[in-house]
């Protein structure tokens, strides 16, 4: 959990996330960055940004990562989700899979997931197209953001440190 804010640039329209410390990183000798399109995780972060008034040093998320793990799977309990038994690296694998939904091609998600290698991302998300229970849970969490979206307000922001 080495990500800081001024790991962290951003306005209304985009953003990126620099990853210092990535895995994959790691391997390869190179820094790793994320781009972030999505509007409604753009206004999650300037909300993050605006509320705690962070020095671009200050770490995102301030605690352990055993803590991290214990907030997910309370949230997991708050939404209803804990028989599907998420872990926090669901979310790579259902993002990857709403990806493949959307129609990106597998080559370029793959590239996205970051997998170590290609053979394992491919395995995973064909295994997990297939299955139609997590198919189903993402399309209908899909849906509860885009309507949970139509609530928040617009407003003036972005943030670069």
């Amino acid at each position: 959990m080495a990500l800081r804010f001024k790991h962290l640039q951003f306005n209304a329209q985009c953003g990126v996330i620099s990853l210092p410390c990535s895995k994959a990183g790691q391997r390869s000798g190179s820094q790793e960055a994320i781009a972030v399109r999505d509007a409604l995780t753009l206004q999650l972060l300037d909300t993050l940004v605006s509320v705690q008034k962070p020095a671009p040093g200050d770490p995102v998320w301030p605690k352990t990562s055993q803590l991290f793990r214990q907030e997910f799977r309370r949230m997991c309990v708050f939404f209803g989700f804990i028989s599907q038994q998420f872990k926090p690296y669901s979310l790579c694998r259902g993002g990857a899979t709403f990806l493949l939904q959307a129609g990106m091609p597998l080559e370029s998600i793959l590239l996205r997931g970051r997998w170590k290698s290609l053979p394992s991302g491919d395995s995973t998300l064909r295994t997990d197209w297939r299955n139609s229970r997590r198919c189903a849970l993402l399309r209908r969490c899909n849906c509860e953001l885009l309507a949970g979206r139509r609530k928040l307000l617009p407003r003036p922001f972005g943030h670069n440190f």
